[in-house]
């Protein structure tokens, strides 16, 4: 029997669905083809972003290398040996990108040495701003310094005040003369921050004002080896201390690890040393030059001057502050009278309601002073 056929059904696939498995195959490799291409294109730009990050990296690794350089360059010469020039890094030693260093004052008194690193065109820089050793001036070049601020006000009753030599805060000072008041400042003033002269008396006044001036440099002291010469000479006080009378040390100081407290009239010939000092109201401490250690040194905190401070020649110093002000007493009457020098690592403050000021500005020197540090010094690194 013959078979006949539908003719409405489609030939090559069952139900008339012809041609579905291709168009069904033809999706798939399409999407395949999709999907593999973005994972493609996905991998390249994650491969280009490892690469520019690590170019980045290593640019900026390459610009602290060129700010290395320059610290060894510094720790080896002057910063006006070099200033002006420019360094660059020996490509044999270094192979992962290359620095170049420049130095400029973009400001008065403002030192950069500016590095920039590149590593397959990728670039970063690094800054760092020097004090040069020259730029840096020494405490003991004034008559008196802080490194905080020096705060001086000159009382109605005053008449025979003065200042011979400069006189320098790395903060703010302020120098007010009360009316009636007499003053006679001779030599500059500088602060890092602000001078402020507030005159309402007699101010006869020759030198300069200097706002932004450098920061100065404070010596320091062998005080081990003060020490010593104390003990040996017998003049050395383990604690707390009170002196009065004639003082004369034979190795030329007195050592006293603890606080000197004046009592009445005490004369000192040569120099002491103390955590700190204390002049009492109605109290006299005095000093005269004798042999080559003429210091007053107040070694971890403040000399306080109620009474009177008589200076005959030395070079007073504080590692806190050196102040007349009595907050909240009417009764002292601080005079203070200094031939030498006078500096705090803390403040100076004259400011009592009563202040007989009188100072003149004489190099003092000694061979336990160890001066200023004279190398170059770093402000800020920036990265």
């Amino acid at each position: 029997m013959m078979k006949t056929s539908n003719l409405n059904e489609k030939p090559g696939y069952p139900g008339g669905k012809r041609g579905v498995v291709l168009v069904v195959a033809l999706a798939f490799m399409a999407l395949l083809i999709f999907g593999v291409t973005s994972l493609a294109l996905m991998i390249q730009t994650d491969a280009g972003f490892v690469k520019k990050t690590r170019d980045m990296a290593a640019a900026r690794f390459a610009a602290e290398a060129g700010i290395n350089h320059a610290l060894a360059n510094l720790d080896s010469s002057t910063y006006e040996a070099i200033s002006g020039s420019t360094i660059t890094n020996d490509t044999s030693a270094f192979t992962a990108g290359s620095y170049l260093v420049t130095f400029s004052e973009p400001s008065a008194g403002r030192y950069l040495a500016t590095s920039v690193g590149t590593a397959n065109g990728e670039t970063a820089t690094a800054t760092m701003e020097i004090r040069p050793a020259s730029a840096a001036k020494s405490a003991t070049d004034f008559f008196a310094a802080a490194a905080g601020n020096v705060q001086i006000k000159v009382h109605n009753l005053s008449v025979d005040g003065y200042i011979t030599g400069g006189v320098h805060a790395n903060g703010n000072l302020t120098l007010t003369v009360q009316p009636r008041a007499a003053f006679t400042l001779t030599g500059p003033l500088s602060a890092c921050g602000t001078v402020n002269i507030d005159n309402k008396g007699t101010l006869v006044r020759s030198g300069t004002n200097t706002n932004g001036a450098p920061f100065v440099a404070f010596p320091t002291f062998k005080y081990a080896a003060l020490e010593t010469l104390a003990k040996d000479s017998g003049n050395y006080y383990s604690g707390n201390t009170t002196l009065t009378g004639v003082q004369t040390p034979a190795n030329g100081v007195i050592y006293i690890n603890g606080t000197l407290t004046v009592s009445g009239n005490c004369t000192i010939y040569g120099g002491v040393v103390a955590n700190s000092i204390l002049v009492p109201n109605g109290c006299v401490l005095t000093q005269y030059k004798s042999g080559t250690r003429n210091l007053i040194l107040a070694r971890t905190g403040e000399i306080r001057v109620q009474g009177r401070l008589d200076i005959k020649e030395a070079l007073v110093y504080a590692e806190g502050d050196i102040l007349t002000h009595q907050k909240n007493s009417k009764d002292a009457d601080p005079e203070v009278y200094v031939l030498g020098g006078l500096i705090a690592k803390g403040s100076i403050t004259f400011w009592n309601e009563k202040n007989h000021l009188q100072y003149t500005r004489v190099e003092v020197s000694s061979p336990e002073m160890n001066g200023v540090n004279t190398r170059n010094s770093i402000v800020s690194w920036n990265k």
